[in-house]
């Protein structure tokens, strides 16, 4: 397969405005399963996710993770290995997924646009680079990407019934009320961490930032690597 081919389709965004989709991002939209990047302090790992009756499954099983570093491997992969054998292979479009991958045309793509259905998506995570601005201080992490990386933990504890990740989450914890407010970037919490205020804004979230840290250690420790084989 040409894996730089860029075939594209035409469709509406959120907005009703007519878009260029390649190819590849419209079958993965069709199967309703999403490839996924997650960035991490030891580099990327592409990886599929889908919502079953709007809950979460990831390509992996017990709790682990299946990864690869590159798109052509994970293409490759999904056509042998791991074509069974994971929380993913009852999805009903999954045979889609394996005849395109056996007959080397699947493509991978992340994608990072915009869904006609349900508007603006971003399939490509960075937790450890929140996690080390949180270390810096609230006035230092994008809004846009903590709430990505809080939804990846989310949907990641969930899926593997990780009691104690869903409850640090929650907007009940400390944790999870850090990041709904710097999601937010509330009047209140300007106020609090401004300059003057008596308490510098490092110190005033250094336990949630250290516990952010442990979720994303976590995470990292769920991923099962899979050797990139052949380029």
């Amino acid at each position: 397969m040409d894996y730089q081919r860029v075939a594209r389709w035409r469709t509406k965004n959120a907005s009703g405005i007519l878009v260029t989709v390649s190819d590849g991002l419209a079958f993965w939209r069709k199967v309703g399963i999403d490839p996924i990047r997650i960035e991490t302090s030891a580099g990327g790992f592409l990886t599929l996710r889908c919502y079953f009756s709007g809950s979460p499954t990831f390509l992996g099983s017990l709790g682990r993770i299946d990864v690869i570093r590159t798109e052509r491997a994970l293409a490759r992969w999904l056509a042998m290995e791991g074509a069974t054998g994971h929380d993913l292979a009852r999805a009903s479009t999954w045979p889609r997924i394996v005849d395109r991958a056996r007959a080397g045309d699947l493509e991978i793509v992340v994608d990072v646009g915009d869904d006609p259905s349900f508007g603006p998506i971003n399939n490509s995570y960075s937790p450890d680079f929140v996690a080390d601005r949180l270390t810096q201080g609230p006035c230092n992490v994008d809004i846009y990407d903590v709430a990505d990386a809080r939804k990846l933990l989310a949907d990641v504890a969930q899926w593997a019934g990780d009691d104690k990740a869903r409850r640090m989450l929650a907007d009940s914890h400390p944790l999870g009320r850090l990041l709904s407010q710097l999601s937010q970037r509330t009047p209140r919490m300007a106020q609090a961490w401004h300059p003057s205020s008596r308490v510098p804004p490092r110190q005033a979230i250094a336990t949630e930032a250290e516990q952010f840290r442990e979720l994303v250690n976590d995470l990292r420790a769920r991923f099962r690597v899979h050797p990139e084989g052949r380029s």
